[in-house]
C-alpha cells in the first residue's frame, strides 16, 4: 500500500494492517459502526486533525460522524446495500447526479492530489522533512510523480513541503502513536 516505506516499517505496516482487518465482523451494520474505532481511522484523523490545528483550521469529517455513522449503519441493516448505487441514490439523488450515482469505476484520487506545483516541488526536493529511516526517499518521489498517483501520499509530501518552507517540523505528529 505504501511502497515508499522502508523495509521495517512496511513490516510493522503489514502487521498493524492485518492486526486491524482480521477482527472485522459479518455484519455490515456492525462493520460500519467498528470502523470509527479502527487504528488507521483514529491515527489518520488524530494526525491529520493535528496538522491542520498548527495553522488554525478545525477537521470535520461527516461520514466519520459517530450520529451520521450509526443512522447509516441502521439504513443498511445486517447485509447493507445491494449495490453502491443504491446506497448512493439514498445518501444523494437530491444533490449528486444520477450518472455519478451510477458510475461503475472506482474514484481515484491521485492525480489531484499530486499536480503541477508538488510536480514542480519533488524535483528539486532533497529528501528534507520525512524520516528517512522509515522513508525510501526516491521510492516515495517516484510514487508521487507516477502517471496516477497513490493517494497516500499526500500527508508526506505536505510534511516535506513544509519542510523545505522552514515551517516547524511536523514528524512527531505524524507518527504519534
Amino acid at each position: 500500500m505504501h511502497p515508499w516505506l522502508g523495509v521495517a516499517a512496511q513490516a510493522a505496516f503489514r502487521r498493524q494492517m492485518t492486526m486491524d482487518v482480521s477482527g472485522a465482523p459479518l455484519r455490515w451494520d456492525t462493520a460500519v459502526l467498528r470502523h470509527l474505532g479502527r487504528r488507521a481511522v483514529t491515527m489518520s484523523m488524530h494526525n491529520i486533525g493535528g496538522v491542520l490545528a498548527d495553522s488554525g483550521v478545525t477537521l470535520h469529517t461527516p461520514f466519520l460522524d459517530p450520529g451520521f455513522a450509526q443512522a447509516f449503519a441502521a439504513s443498511g441493516g445486517r447485509r447493507g446495500f445491494i449495490s453502491r448505487t443504491g446506497m448512493m441514490r439514498m445518501l444523494f439523488s437530491d444533490v449528486v447526479p444520477d450518472e455519478i450515482c451510477h458510475r461503475d469505476e472506482k474514484a481515484r484520487f491521485g492525480a489531484v492530489a499530486v499536480g503541477r506545483e508538488s510536480r514542480a516541488f519533488l524535483a528539486d526536493w532533497d529528501g528534507a522533512g520525512v524520516d528517512t529511516e522509515v522513508v525510501d526517499v526516491e521510492r516515495f518521489r517516484r510514487a508521487c510523480l507516477a502517471e496516477m498517483p497513490l493517494f497516500g501520499t499526500q500527508m508526506l509530501l505536505q510534511a516535506a513541503w513544509l519542510a523545505s518552507e522552514g515551517a516547524a517540523d511536523p514528524r512527531p505528529s505524524a507518527v504519534s502513536a
